[in-house]
């Protein structure tokens, strides 16, 4: 009997040794790793951490790794920063410029498959990048890893890695305005009438997620992207928009840790919070580009915004692209709805479906017919409303009115 029991004892104690050294596959949930906009890996989330094959860590983003078979330790470091990390144990080393201090972590080093798995964030963010998170419906997600990138600002240098909401209030001063995202991002609009230029901060978990500038005399890594001959080629975080019709100059700048075609109508996301917000991005956007041409901004009108609701709700359900409606509606028609614009002296609308409102308005910058109206100074009101589905380019519609 004592022996039974001693062997049942015995059996209990190496599942609970076995048990914290391996995950459990059928408690996993899938999460898709990005490294600067690309996807690398899949990982899974345990203990509410993603963790990832540590092949990820070497060839998907240059660390060096080793493996110890003998102590079951991983070895990850990069420049001066080395971390060692113990399969099953919650307890890692950071040795940083030969300082060592011991790190509690969430979650531990597991074996799956016959594969050795490592928390990516602890990993991530000690050798020097940030680590972005957006949910799904399912539980799952996407782990979103960041190379800092150095930027020069009106005189102001800083990193995407440092760059804090408190930083950019106390370098930047107060904005215009400010998007409380629902996608999770909030943004702070400044709008420079001194030098027509625009700048938005978007922050995420209060890490810089999202920038935008159409100042012609920004900097990255020291060179100037804005000029004709820049020597940058954009990475797969940023693009650069041109004005195709005047000589194909550079004219903004745009960057996001997702992926430059990044959209913010995510899972588990607010859809019509989401709609609201990028039109009213698109809106000072809008004025932003009038601005630089030297023409008066627009006012925003609710009302104009609602004459195309239910027509681009019909374009994102139906999958059709067009200024009339599939009920035969012209914009004359549905603008005749808004009682205070009925009697309008001139009235225009431009579509677009792009990634995010910064497409919408650059697109339109650069076909010939919408440029006019969106710059025209023959208009005096806009509304503007925006549909779509999930992770797809979302429908924008313009209308622009003088009475």
């Amino acid at each position: 009997m004592l022996k039974r029991f001693v062997r049942i004892v015995s059996i209990c104690l190496l599942l609970v040794f076995l048990s914290s050294q391996l995950c459990f596959a059928q408690a996993a949930v899938g999460v898709s790793v990005y490294l600067d906009g690309t996807n690398i890996a899949q990982g899974f989330i345990e203990n509410g951490r993603t963790l990832v094959p540590i092949r990820v860590l070497s060839e998907g983003m240059g660390y060096a790794v080793s493996w110890d078979g003998e102590a079951q330790m991983v070895t990850v470091e990069k420049e001066n920063v080395k971390n060692k990390l113990l399969i099953g144990s919650m307890q890692a080393t950071t040795i940083e410029d030969g300082i060592e201090k011991e790190v509690l972590l969430d979650t531990a080093p597991c074996i799956m498959d016959s594969r050795t798995y490592v928390p990516l964030r602890y990993i991530a963010e000690s050798l020097g990048s940030n680590v972005f998170w957006q949910g799904k419906d399912d539980g799952g997600g996407n782990a979103i890893v960041c190379t800092p990138i150095e930027i020069l600002l009106e005189g102001v240098s800083f990193s995407t890695k440092t760059l804090t909401k408190t930083g950019t209030l106390e370098q930047f001063g107060a904005p215009y305005d400010t998007i409380a995202g629902a996608d999770g991002v909030e943004r702070l609009i400044y709008m420079r009438p001194e030098t027509k230029t625009m700048l938005v901060f978007g922050f995420c978990e209060d890490k810089l997620f999202e920038f935008f500038t159409n100042d012609t005399d920004v900097k990255i890594a020291g060179v100037n992207v804005l000029q004709k001959n820049s020597a940058v080629e954009p990475a797969q975080t940023t693009n650069v928009f041109y004005d195709s019709l005047q000589d194909n100059l550079p004219v903004g700048l745009y960057i996001n840790m997702a992926g430059k075609y990044y959209s913010p109508y995510q899972s588990m996301t607010n859809k019509d919070a989401v709609m609201q917000q990028e039109g009213k991005l698109a809106f000072y956007l809008t004025n932003a580009l009038r601005r630089k041409a030297g023409v008066q901004d627009l006012v925003f009108s609710e009302a104009l915004a609602d004459v195309d609701k239910a027509h681009v709700a019909s374009m994102a359900e139906n999958g059709f692209f067009a200024h009339e409606g599939l009920d035969g509606s012209s914009i004359k028609e549905r603008i005749s709805t808004a009682p205070t614009f009925a009697k309008y002296k001139r009235a225009g609308e431009i579509l677009a479906k792009m990634p995010n409102a910064y497409y919408a308005c650059y697109g339109w910058l650069n076909s010939k017919s919408h440029r006019e109206n969106m710059l025209s100074d023959a208009y005096v009101y806009t509304g503007i409303c925006v549909d779509g589905n999930l992770n797809e380019n979302l429908y924008y519609a313009q209308v622009l009115v003088k009475l």
